[in-house]
């Protein structure tokens, strides 16, 4: 069994008055308790995506990928690249003219 401990804390009104009228007096914790901590497990997955950047960074240059050497390359990759899908991207405004 978890060991629990009791927390305060200050939440905006409106946000109060949602939780009390959504969930029961007796499944309070256990729902702001979940909601914590899957937005705990989103911030977490953000930093690991933040920090594969900051790792990637640099590691990709037109130097070993001149298909990307300007602006004007790149879009003709993605197009070429989208035209091998059945997906319609006419709607992307760099997309193909």
């Amino acid at each position: 069994m978890q060991t629990m401990t009791r927390v305060n804390f200050t939440l905006p009104w409106d946000l109060y008055s949602d939780l009390k009228d959504r969930v029961s007096v007796r499944q309070r914790s256990r729902f702001v308790a979940f909601a914590v901590r899957k937005e705990l497990k989103n911030k977490k997955r953000k930093i690991s995506y933040s920090e594969a950047l900051r790792k990637l960074a640099g590691t990709i240059s037109a130097k070993n990928h001149p298909e990307w050497k300007d602006a004007e390359s790149i879009v003709a990759w993605v197009n070429e690249t989208r035209s091998h899908d059945n997906r319609d991207y006419s709607r992307v405004p760099y997309g193909k003219k």
